[in-house]
C-alpha cells in the first residue's frame, strides 16, 4: 500500500513541492517587501 502510494506520489509531489516552494517564496517576497 504504501509503495504504491509513494509511487503515485512519486512523480506528482516533485512538482507539487516546487509549486509550494515557489508559492512559499512568494509570499515571503511579498511580506518582506512590506515591511
Amino acid at each position: 500500500m504504501l509503495d504504491g502510494y509513494y509511487g503515485m506520489m512519486g512523480s506528482f509531489g516533485v512538482s507539487s513541492g516546487l509549486a509550494w516552494l515557489t508559492g512559499l517564496l512568494v509570499v515571503v517576497a511579498k511580506f518582506y517587501l512590506t515591511l
